[in-house]
């Protein structure tokens, strides 16, 4: 990890913007503002750098205890921060060049030739206002009739009716002037944009733009957030409903795009917050066009994978086998040596049973006595595995390596 003293890390902090510096240390800037903190460092306050980019005269915090100039640590990401930011970086030059390919695009005012699927959109739209419409008629005149079903204020449109979109009836045609722009853009990238597309849950159908024998879902959707109701209103909606809540979900005017590929782990969403989705068509159409060559070196990377993890799984199960087939030799082995043990105790036996029966009897064993001892010798002699195991293994050498199960393979060993 680089160190620095105190008053070069401090000479450093005033001598070019943290976030310049901090890229020289490969950390983030609110990591190296808070190594300045923990030591005592004063960091220039907002607006310094722009007032030095404007010439102006800047007033510099001197540096508290100049005694004190002892050795910083100023920590390292880990190994694995630096290959994640990396390849943030990576990505982020990969982007820029992206969007040198991307035309300009802007979105209009107002709807103009509107696409089919604009059009699709907002007839199902204006059907749903017309219920909308009925049905607080209808309950105004005591009649019965169901509303359709919003969420928090927001309405769906399914990928079989149109656009794949959730919005409030007031952020429509904001909506649909984004969605609009984009397809005929994406259209003039040479992308066919349809819906009633299968997608990941079959029961349903998605909005597809499709290049290349490859397909992207798309969707748009705006979100919610709780707002406060006025004493007022929360007087009006308890004499209405005792329990009413004191807030209530409503529609927040932000959207978010979301993309998603036909393989795993390629969806990507954009969210309004400072730059507007509108401003981000530019990186939206280059992430449609980087996404269809992506999503097909993704597919031959897993198919890669899958094949590795295979052939692994295959050399793992044929390690265990071999090992299985190897200490099945062991233990006939070791039944052998006790059955050869058993046997030779089993002859010292006789030899001393002989001679116990000679000092008893006073006599040599003979006729049905000598026929015994015979019979166990010659069955001891038969019964001896040392005998089967050499034909056993004057056949082995008969027989290629890759017959034998327990002959490690070479594709199986280890490097």
């Amino acid at each position: 990890m680089p160190k620095l003293s105190r008053s070069q890390l401090y000479a450093l902090v005033w001598s070019k913007p943290m976030t310049h510096l901090a890229k020289e240390f490969d950390i983030s800037d609110v990591g190296l503002a808070k190594v300045c903190r923990k030591h005592d460092i004063p960091l220039p306050g907002l607006g310094h750098w722009a007032k030095v980019a404007a010439g102006k005269k800047v007033k510099t915090i001197p540096l508290p205890h100049p005694e004190d100039d002892s050795q910083i640590d100023v920590g390292e990401r880990s190994p694995t921060l630096r290959a994640l930011y990396a390849k943030k970086r990576e990505w982020a030059k990969h982007e820029k060049q992206l969007l040198a390919t991307v035309p300009p695009i802007s979105v209009p005012a107002a709807l103009d030739s509107p696409h089919r699927l604009t059009k699709a959109t907002k007839k199902f739209f204006e059907e749903l206002e017309a219920k909308i419409a009925r049905a607080n008629a209808r309950k105004r005149s005591h009649e019965i009739y169901a509303a359709p079903l919003g969420q928090h204020g927001r309405y769906t449109c399914p990928g079989s009716k149109g656009f794949d979109l959730t919005v409030s009836l007031g952020q429509l045609d904001r909506a649909l002037l984004f969605l609009d722009t984009l397809v005929k853009a994406l259209e003039t990238q040479g992308f066919k944009v349809s819906n009633n597309a299968d997608g990941p849950k079959s029961h349903l159908k998605y909005v597809e733009a499709a290049k290349d024998d490859e397909g992207i879902l798309f969707s748009l959707s705006e979100g919610y957030r709780r707002r406060m109701l006025s004493p007022e209103e929360l007087k009006v909606a308890r004499e209405k409903w005792s329990w009413a809540s004191e807030y209530e979900m409503v529609p927040s005017g932000k959207f978010t795009f979301t993309v998603n590929g036909r393989e795993s782990w390629t969806e990507r969403k954009w969210i309004d917050d400072s730059k507007k989705l509108e401003e981000r068509l530019p990186a939206i159409l280059a992430e449609f066009n980087d996404l269809i060559p992506r999503q097909k070196q993704l597919r031959i990377d897993r198919a890669r994978e899958k094949e590795e993890r295979w052939k692994q799984e295959r050399k793992a199960e044929r390690a265990r086998w071999t090992r299985s087939a190897q200490l099945r030799q062991l233990e006939e082995a070791l039944s052998e040596a006790e059955r050869l043990d058993r046997l030779q105790k089993l002859d010292a036996y006789l030899r001393q049973l002989e001679e116990k029966y000679s000092e008893v009897t006073g006599c040599c064993p003979e006729g049905n006595v000598a026929d015994w001892f015979y019979l166990i010798r010659k069955m001891v002699e038969n019964e001896d595995p040392r005998l089967s195991r050499i034909e056993n293994l004057v056949r082995l050498n008969e027989r290629e390596p890759s017959e034998i199960d327990w002959v490690p393979r070479q594709e199986d060993e280890e490097p």
